[in-house]
């Protein structure tokens, strides 16, 4: 592929097969918020402990009526007390449950009864990007920051916004890139 006189890589036949399918997944997505929510604890089952659903198992969920919004009652399924699916799929580094939710119409603005008042990008800023990788970390921060710009400056009980967090939690990488972020 030709840019401006130079030659670039574009994205190899894979990645355009897996772009189409997370497209299409997000589609059918934002198709369940027009749906009568119901509770089912089992969305939350499907991340518990790390758990990351595969397939469309995920997306059925959603399309069967589970409310991205469910917070967790009383520990139940692994999941603590008043932890929401967005919270839960954060703390694991669960990008595409991410972008799921919130095209389900998750709500971004929820906060975490586990690390108080810790929004899903305060969680995804202290995070373990270590193990997630740079590129998982900041498509997340890029996916919540898309959805609200205001997350930037949501301030946990500290007093910390998600930039401070990833300070005070030594992730440079991640700093650097909420700073990009919020320079736009």
């Amino acid at each position: 592929m030709k840019n401006l006189g130079c030659a670039t890589k574009g994205p190899t036949a894979e990645q355009q097969k897996r772009l189409l399918e997370v497209e299409g997944l997000v589609a059918r997505a934002k198709a369940t918020q027009k749906l009568k929510r119901r509770e089912d604890p089992a969305l939350l089952e499907l991340l518990r402990d790390g758990n990351v659903p595969k397939g469309d198992v995920f997306i059925r969920m959603l399309e069967s009526g589970a409310d991205p919004n469910i917070a967790a009652k009383g520990g139940s399924g692994g999941v603590q007390a008043g932890v929401t699916p967005l919270l839960a799929a954060a703390a694991w580094g669960a990008l595409d449950e991410m972008r799921l939710l919130i095209a389900a119409g998750a709500d971004v603005q929820c906060t975490s009864p586990t690390t108080p008042g810790h929004t899903a990008l305060h969680i995804v800023a202290g995070g373990n990007i270590e193990v997630w990788g740079a590129d998982k970390v900041q498509g997340m921060c890029r996916l919540l920051v898309h959805a609200d710009p205001m997350l930037l400056h949501v301030r946990n009980h500290d007093g910390k916004v998600p930039i401070d967090w990833a300070k005070s939690r030594q992730k440079s990488k991640t700093v650097r890139f909420l700073t990009e972020l919020s320079n736009f």
